[in-house]
């Protein structure tokens, strides 16, 4: 199994902890734009090759890890309502990232400023949420953590006054799989 990816990708991040969680043995492929869009139908990472399996989203090699394991992949509506919330806010912060390189900043364009707010409110539910877990984060609250985590290296916007997202990130701090998928320092 071959995971295609950078070390600095929030959604490349949770699938290697997916894969060290479950002790699935694979290869780890630092991969650029340039190679993902020449190998992935997505242009994007992560991307998986396992056997003649081939994944092009975090979300289906999640789903496939899990199985690999005979584990579940967001085992309740509530799981999958918490991952769909922290994947629009993560998702909408990595557009305006790359809208903000180019040029293209809320000032000048009411999108990335509507965007900007949907990261808001995203962060206002999330904030509502119940972090509460026993023995291991679910894959939903993972991506949550991989979420704020990638916000606080990329310094991209303030959780601070989000009291249970501020508690829930120190918590999985400890967790072995998390510092050990930590980008490099910046």
């Amino acid at each position: 199994m071959k995971l295609y990816g950078s070390y600095t990708s929030p959604f490349v991040r949770h699938c290697r902890i997916a894969l060290m969680e479950n002790q699935v043995p694979f290869e780890f492929e630092p991969t650029d734009y340039s190679q993902s869009a020449a190998n992935s139908p997505t242009k994007r990472v992560p991307f998986l090759r396992d056997g003649e399996l081939f994944f092009t989203d975090s979300s289906a090699i999640l789903h496939h890890v899990r199985s690999k394991a005979d584990k579940s992949f967001l085992a309740t509506p509530g799981e999958t309502e918490l991952y769909a919330l922290a994947n629009t806010a993560l998702d909408t912060a990595i557009n305006v990232v790359l809208l903000e390189k180019d040029g293209i900043t809320e000032e000048r364009s009411a999108y990335v400023a509507r965007q900007k707010s949907r990261i808001t409110t995203c962060l206002e539910a999330l904030n509502r949420s119940d972090f509460g877990f026993e023995g291991r984060p679910s894959d939903a609250q993972w991506r949550v953590a991989c979420l704020l985590a990638w916000a606080t290296y990329r310094n991209r916007f303030d959780y601070g006054r989000y009291n249970e997202l501020c508690g829930f990130l120190a918590r999985v701090q400890g967790i072995a799989e998390f510092q050990e998928t930590a980008p490099p320092p910046a």
